[in-house]
C-alpha cells in the first residue's frame, strides 16, 4: 500500500516538479529584457530574437547565452548557404557566445582544417569549461608531433572530461609513453581498455617506431600478449 501511495503522490506532484525544474534551470535570467528573449526562444521564435537584438546594447549572462543558441538554431537550417551560416555564428560570437568557434570549427574541419583549428583556438583562448576543444588541439598537435604541446592540451580535457574518455586515454597514452612517462602512459592505456577496444590498435603499434621497445618495459607486461600474437 505504502509504494501505491507514494506512486498516486508522484503523479500528483510531477507538474508542479517539472515547473519547479524548469524555473530554476532559467534562474540566471533576472533581467526583464533577458526574459523576454527566453520566452521567445522558448516560443522559437529565432529570427524574431535576432532581428531585436542590438550589438550596440549589454547583455545579461542569460540574454546572452538566448541570443548565441538562437543564432545556432537558425544556422542549423538546411536552406542556408556556408556565407549565411558562418555569419549567424560570427554574430553569436560578437554578443559573447563562445560556443559558436565550434560550430564553426565544424563547418570548416573538412574543407580547411588550418582554418577550423583557428576557430577552436580562439575559443580556447576563452577559457572554457568544454573538454572538446582542448581535445581537438592536443590532437591536431600529436599529429604535427609537438607531443609536449599535445600533452598539456590533452590533459586539461581530460580534466574537463566526465563519463566515456576511452578515445582521450588512448591518445594519452601514446602521447606519454613516447614522452617516456610510461607510469601515466600504463593508466591511461588501462583506462582505455576498460571503456574500449583497442586490441587491433594495439598490435597495430608493432609497426611504429615510437613503441618499439614498448615490450621491454615492466608498466606493459600484461598487454605482452597482444604483441605476439
Amino acid at each position: 500500500m505504502r509504494i501505491v501511495k507514494l506512486f498516486l503522490m508522484l503523479i500528483i506532484l510531477f507538474p508542479f516538479l517539472m515547473r519547479t525544474s524548469l524555473s530554476n534551470a532559467d534562474t540566471f535570467c533576472g533581467d526583464e529584457e533577458c526574459k523576454k528573449i527566453q520566452n521567445l526562444y522558448h516560443q522559437s521564435q529565432y529570427d524574431k530574437i535576432v532581428e531585436m537584438a542590438s550589438i550596440k546594447k549589454k547583455y545579461s549572462e542569460g540574454a546572452v547565452f538566448f541570443i548565441g543558441r538562437a543564432c545556432i538554431n537558425l544556422s542549423d537550417r538546411s536552406n542556408l548557404t556556408s556565407n549565411q551560416k558562418e555569419k549567424l555564428l560570427l554574430t553569436a560570437i560578437e554578443y559573447g557566445y563562445y560556443p559558436a568557434y565550434m560550430n564553426l570549427y565544424n563547418i570548416y574541419a573538412d574543407k580547411d582544417a588550418e582554418v577550423a583549428i583557428g576557430f577552436v583556438k580562439k575559443y580556447v583562448e576563452k577559457n572554457p569549461d568544454d573538454p572538446d576543444p582542448f581535445f581537438i588541439i592536443g590532437e591536431s598537435e600529436f599529429k604535427k608531433n609537438n607531443y609536449k604541446l599535445a600533452n598539456t592540451f590533452l590533459k586539461k580535457s581530460k580534466k574537463l572530461s566526465k563519463g566515456h574518455t576511452a578515445t582521450l586515454d588512448w591518445l594519452l597514452f601514446k602521447v606519454n609513453y613516447i614522452l617516456r612517462d610510461y607510469g601515466y602512459s600504463k593508466k591511461m592505456l588501462d583506462s582505455a581498455f576498460a571503456q574500449g577496444h583497442y586490441v587491433e590498435e594495439l598490435r597495430a603499434l608493432k609497426a611504429d617506431s615510437r613503441f618499439a621497445d614498448i615490450e621491454k618495459h615492466a608498466e606493459f607486461e600484461k598487454y605482452l600478449y597482444y604483441f605476439k600474437r
